[in-house]
């Protein structure tokens, strides 16, 4: 890659000429068929990108036409099976000092723009990476966030290297600087499991990435990422396999930053496979050794999955205290950090009957993060607990007529409906959902439970059958699966399909035995159902 030199520079701007002085900051994407999500991303930065550089790869469903109508210039570019060369191809068409890095299934956050412009009024000091909020929706159905470099200073010696899982790199004179703005938000909708199935993004990432590892057998870096890959698409014993065989050399050669995202992606392969006292140990022995927050807050929740609320609220606290690693950036937002920490404080001394301390927890967490879901959930529990009903569900259809399709408020929020005595309106308000976004599979196992607590046993398992095969369920926790096919049997066994039963006990049991010991009433439950299919 070539070094950065004012020549370098003067040639490149006058390849594409020079922006207006008034501009300063450019929208680069890379697009293949994204006709469904591409105007929403280019809509959230309107007022803020004076320009969009958009390299489409081939697409067939009329993105490049909606791009260029929305006003983005288009570049055509054959896929090269390397996302470094096409990113880079956007980033060589960029004229302002800024750019900022989007994919199509992203969109800007409100409330992100003028950070953002502040940002940019300025020219950056040297080369210059900024680290936004990345908020992406998972299949459990939360929000998971974590910081990206997504801003930088647009100098040609600063670009991507990678084919997959592709990175910044500055070559050139000067050093890289890099700071953190939690404000500017983004949303990322592409890692869900359906989305990612729909793009074919598990099967090409992992191909490329046995293609990288055939070249250059052993590389690390290639090896995290095959971890991170193995882990979100579900198969956590490989993932779980990868890290074990090379988590000792990754924390060695990598940086303190890099080292800390392979323990916390060994550490999350280890909680969705329910083995939350090796979670455990691990994340706080890489805790106490780098004091990152985040390490914290991972070692607690695993604490939390394995029944120890006491060690919990002793590791949320320290999260809470931390003042972060000596490196600097930390993997999330200290914001979320603080705000996760707070809700488990808050839970543990709710548990101890101290709802008010509790409650003032939960709202703590939320002036900490606003938008932070868990926090907006306890407090509308805790109203409800507090007699409070219809308080409990005004607080929750005012967030949900922001975010609608946040699946841990309806799911709350139905859970409330049900308490005021309103199954109706639970089950509307769960169907609309799942109709909206049906490979959630949190809200769907949550309408089959409504259903059947409302009678409805042979809807409820149509309902759950629907997504046996998914890759959603798949990717889901042991736990979460175990539960899922347990109710499905309860259903079935309710309208008399006993053997269609048996099989649905039977994969709860199997799901259920990769997260712990199986409860002695599970096996009793099979016990019955298949003694009742023998004899009737």
């Amino acid at each position: 890659m070539p070094r950065a030199s004012s020549m370098g520079e003067a040639k490149r701007r006058a390849a594409g000429g020079s922006p207006r002085a008034a501009e300063r900051l450019t929208l680069c994407m890379i697009v293949k068929n994204e006709a469904e999500s591409i105007g929403r991303c280019i809509a959230s930065v309107r007022g803020v990108a004076d320009r969009v550089i958009v390299v489409d790869t081939g697409s067939t469903d009329g993105t490049p036409t909606i791009a260029e109508r929305l006003g983005a210039r288009v570049i055509h570019r054959n896929w090269r099976d390397d996302f470094s060369h096409a990113r880079n191809e956007s980033l060589n068409a960029a004229r302002t000092p800024w750019v900022i890095v989007l994919d199509a299934d992203e969109e800007l956050a409100p409330g992100a723009a003028q950070p953002l412009r502040e940002l940019v009024a300025n020219d950056p000091a040297g080369p210059t990476l900024v680290f936004a909020t990345v908020s992406s929706v998972d299949d459990a159905g939360g929000t998971q966030q974590t910081i990206s470099p997504r801003i930088a200073s647009n100098l040609p010696g600063l670009r991507y290297q990678r084919p997959v899982h592709e990175e910044w790199l500055w070559v050139g004179e000067g050093q890289l600087r890099q700071q953190v703005l939690p404000t500017i938000r983004i949303h990322h909708y592409g890692y869900t499991a359906a989305e990612r199935t729909r793009q074919g993004k598990w099967d090409r990432n992992l191909r490329m990435l046995f293609d990288e590892l055939a070249a250059k057998p052993g590389d690390l870096v290639t090896l995290f990422y095959l971890g991170q890959e193995y882990a979100a698409h579900g198969r956590l014993s490989d993932a779980i396999a990868v890290y074990e065989a090379r988590l000792a050399s990754m924390c060695a050669a990598f940086p303190p930053l890099v080292a800390t995202h392979a323990v916390y992606g060994y550490v999350g392969a280890l909680i969705s496979a329910g083995l939350s006292a090796r979670a455990r140990a691990v994340s706080t022995e890489w805790a106490r050794k780098v004091d990152s927050p985040t390490m914290w807050m991972q070692a607690a929740n695993a604490a939390l999955q394995d029944g120890d609320v006491e060690a919990a609220e002793s590791l949320a606290r320290t999260a809470h205290q931390s003042r972060g690693p000596a490196f600097g950036i930390d993997l999330l937002p200290r914001s979320q950090v603080v705000a996760a920490a707070c809700v488990i404080l808050g839970d543990a001394a709710t548990a101890r009957g101290n709802a008010v301390a509790g409650e003032r927890l939960y709202r703590q967490a939320l002036d900490t993060q606003a938008d932070s879901t868990h926090a907006l959930v306890r407090v509308a529990e805790s109203t409800a607990r507090g007699g409070d009903v219809e308080g409990a569900r005004q607080i929750l259809n005012d967030a949900l007529a922001i975010r609608p399709r946040d699946p841990n408020m309806t799911i709350c929020a139905s859970r409330i409906d049900r308490a005021a005595g309103d199954l109706q309106a639970a089950l509307d308000r769960l169907a609309n959902f799942v109709a909206d976004v049906p490979y959630l599979t949190s809200t769907r196992l949550e309408l089959a439970e409504t259903l059947i607590a409302g009678g409805e046993n042979a809807i409820a398992a149509d309902v759950l059958s629907a997504a046996l095969d998914t890759p959603q369920l798949a990717s889901s926790s042991a736990e979460f699966r175990a539960n899922y096919f347990a109710r499905y049997g309860d259903a079935l066994t309710a309208t008399g399909k006993l053997v269609e039963a048996v099989t649905a006990y039977q994969m709860a049991v199997d799901a259920r035995l990769a997260a712990g010991p199986i409860p002695s009433s599970a096996g009793d439950r099979i016990g019955h159902v298949a003694l009742a299919a023998a004899t009737g």
